[in-house]
């Protein structure tokens, strides 16, 4: 950003992180690319923070989610969302009666669907598109920060 701005890197890169919200920072990273940015880099710039919002989303969900293990499963990891569980229990409650049994059960075993099994190959792969995603941002940043590491330097 600070080389989109051509201004002095370190006071944009501490005004920068002065921002306390990701929206704000998103917004004033989104406000000086449109101005500074020509159609064409904006159009793929986007792209990347599309796709790098998908990586984002896809560690939080594997940073919040409850993870284990099973011996049904010794070579790999389980993960379910807690959020869904915290979701299904007013539907319990709902059936607490001795003869309600069965239902509860059904309810549970709806809820076993919902875990996913992640071997070797699944963390690999996660790996390989967050590499993917920033090497693709490395890529596309390195004609407009390269200058800047120039002037830092000197």
């Amino acid at each position: 950003m600070a080389s989109l701005m051509g201004g002095e890197a370190k006071t944009i890169i501490r005004v920068f992180l002065a921002l306390q919200t990701d929206g704000g920072r998103k917004a004033t990273m989104d406000t000086v690319t449109s101005i500074k940015l020509s159609e064409r880099d904006l159009k793929r710039f986007q792209e990347i923070q599309k796709e790098i919002g998908g990586r984002y989303s896809e560690r939080n969900k594997a940073v919040h989610g409850a993870w284990g293990t099973s011996p049904e499963y010794p070579d790999d990891l389980l993960w379910y969302d807690h959020r869904e569980s915290v979701a299904m229990f007013p539907e319990l409650m709902d059936k607490l009666g001795a003869n309600q049994r069965a239902e509860r059960q059904a309810i549970l075993d709806a809820q076993q669907k919902n875990l996913r099994v992640y071997n070797k190959r699944d963390f690999e792969d996660i790996l390989a598109r967050f590499e993917t995603v920033y090497s693709d941002l490395e890529t596309f940043t390195k004609p407009f920060v390269g200058p800047l590491f120039e002037q830092m330097r000197a």
